[in-house]
This record gives structure tokens, C-alpha cells and sequence, in this order.
């Protein structure tokens, strides 16, 4: 969370984004954990293209965080993204143009949803198993006239910080210790509000039914469930903080001109020291019993063949 915070573009709105996709298309990600990539690379474009859509610009660059989530509130396998995506795009200085930035504060619900439909087909359409089934189901959800199922919403102020919120998802567990409500040794309740009625439902399952719930969200190895786009892309970000706060000196005195208001504030990354001492108020370098802060003799790595 504190690195997320770390490179965010301070003073610049955000909007929180949600990707969805049909049901008949979750058991390819379910089998192919690969393809959350290409869900995230699916929503760069997007966004993208609706920038150069609203702003008619073909070089404009958003900020944009992704968060890939595979579990839905009844903790069955429902992959969709949460997104973070700068109100507008930067566009970069060039030969004949100067640098400048493009708010977006509207987009239109529709345009939103058969722009994800059209990107997420096309993008999966190569990484499927080239069957007859495959290319049917395509087909059929490309001329879904309803396009699919998005949320996009303006930042408010929340109760929980907007990172928070959305790396909870990553960092963890499918369900909540509060929603499991009975155990009596064979069979699990739990409960569980579908987002269609906001009714609490509670639902009984088996254990072994349970424990395959969820597990089936541990990420493979190696797998990034945050991935990092556009002016947050690693090799954009330092320039486009640069650029950023040197527009927002030129024309902070010029009318009606929207530019974001850029912070020299930078995030530091907390040490393991700071971050327990943060949240679980307890200093873990103290000894327990006389208060005196302890000296580091030894740290053995685990796994590792060699000790400092």
C-alpha cells in the first residue's frame, strides 16, 4: 500500500474503475491464470482509447493502477478489475508541440461499457484454444448488445483510504473471519450479500467444499496482481512528476486553465519496524521484558544457505 501511495500523482483526481465480463468466459481465467494479464493490458487500452475519444488527441497518457480480483462476495471465481485511473492524460512535449494536460471528468456509462467489450474480446481472442466452442462464445458475446458490465465513479471522500480499499483485495483472504458465522466440524456457514439485491444471504457448504473455494484465488507463483500502466509505468513516472509540477508553476496565475496541483510531498517506504509500530502499535526491536530496544546479532535468511 505505502508503495502505491509512494508513486502516485499527489493533487491529481482519481477514478475508481470496475471491469467486468460475462460468466461464460471466468472458467478460461480459471484455467489459464495467465490471461489476467491480458485483462489488465485490455484495460490499459481502454482507457487509452477513451481519452483520445472524449479529447480527440492521439498522445494523451493516463495514469493507471490495476487490481486484478478473481473472488466475488460468495467467494466463487469471478475475475474483474479494480481500477485506478488518473481524471485525464498528460501529453508529453514534442517536436512542434509543448506539454500540457487534458482533464476528463465525464464518461458516459455506455461508451464505457462497448469500449471494455470491444478491447477484452479482441485482446483475448488470440490467447484462447482455437476451437469451434471458443470462437462461438466470442462471436456470440461480441454482439451482445448491452455491452459488458462496468462501474465507473468519481473520487469522493471515503471513510478508508481509496489505496486501501483497493489493495485489500490483493493482501487479503477471499472472505472475511466475520461472515463465517458456524462450524461444526463437517459442514461451514457463511454469509454473503449479492450485489444485485444488497439482501444478506447465508449459504452452508461442506468443508472440502470451502477450503476448494478458497484456494482456488491463491495466485501462482511469480503472478503480479497489481500491475502499473501509462504515466505510473515505471519508465514514464519520474519524467512525468518533472513535467507535471513545472506545468503547474507556469500557469497556476493563468485563467481558466486546469492543471493539477502537483505536491513535492514523496512517500517514503516503512521499514518492517515502522510498519508494525504503525499498525499493530507495538514496537517489535523493544524487549519484552525490560523496554530497552535490542541489538541485531544475527539475521538468518530461511531457505537461504548463508547467514549475516
Amino acid at each position: 500500500m505505502t508503495k502505491i501511495k509512494s508513486i502516485m500523482l499527489k493533487g491529481i483526481r482519481h477514478r475508481h474503475i470496475i471491469l467486468t465480463m460475462p460468466d461464460k468466459l471466468w472458467s478460461y481465467f480459471k484455467k489459464y491464470r495467465s490471461l489476467l494479464k491480458v485483462l489488465s493490458d485490455a484495460a490499459d487500452l481502454l482507457i487509452k482509447d477513451i481519452l483520445k475519444f472524449y479529447k480527440k488527441k492521439d498522445a494523451l497518457i493516463p495514469g493507471i493502477i490495476s487490481v486484478a480480483q478473481t473472488s466475488s462476495r460468495r467467494c466463487t471465481f469471478n475475475p474483474h478489475l479494480h481500477l485506478l485511473v488518473t481524471e485525464g492524460g498528460l501529453l508529453f512535449p514534442s517536436k512542434g508541440t509543448s506539454a500540457g494536460w487534458y482533464p476528463l471528468t465525464f464518461i458516459k456509462p455506455q461508451v464505457l461499457s462497448h469500449k471494455w467489450q470491444y478491447f477484452l474480446l479482441t485482446s483475448l481472442k488470440p490467447h484462447l484454444p482455437a476451437t469451434p466452442e471458443t470462437r462461438k462464445l466470442i462471436d456470440e458475446l461480441f454482439k451482445l448488445k448491452t455491452g459488458f458490465i462496468t462501474y465507473s465513479k468519481a473520487q469522493k471522500i471515503r471513510k478508508r483510504d481509496i489505496v486501501e480499499y483497493l489493495i485489500k483485495y490483493v493482501v487479503s483472504p477471499p472472505i472475511a473471519l466475520r461472515r463465517i458465522i458456524k462450524y461444526d466440524g463437517r459442514y461451514i456457514t457463511y454469509t454473503y450479500t449479492p450485489r444485485q439485491s444488497q439482501t444478506q444471504k447465508v449459504e452452508t457448504v461442506h468443508v472440502f467444499r470451502f477450503i476448494n473455494l478458497l484456494v482456488q484465488h491463491i495466485p501462482e507463483k511469480g503472478q503480479k496482481m497489481v500491475r502499473y500502466y501509462g504515466l505510473y509505468a515505471r519508465n514514464l513516472l519520474k519524467r512525468a512528476k518533472i513535467i507535471l509540477k513545472e506545468l503547474a508553476e507556469r500557469l497556476k496565475n493563468i485563467p481558466n486553465i486546469i492543471i493539477p496541483k502537483v505536491s513535492d510531498i514523496i512517500y517514503r517506504s516503512l521499514s518492517y519496524r515502522e510498519r508494525i509500530k504503525k499498525y499493530f502499535n507495538k514496537d517489535p526491536a523493544l524487549c519484552p521484558a525490560c523496554q530497552v530496544e535490542m541489538i541485531t546479532e544475527k539475521i538468518y535468511c530461511f531457505g537461504q544457505r548463508f547467514c549475516l
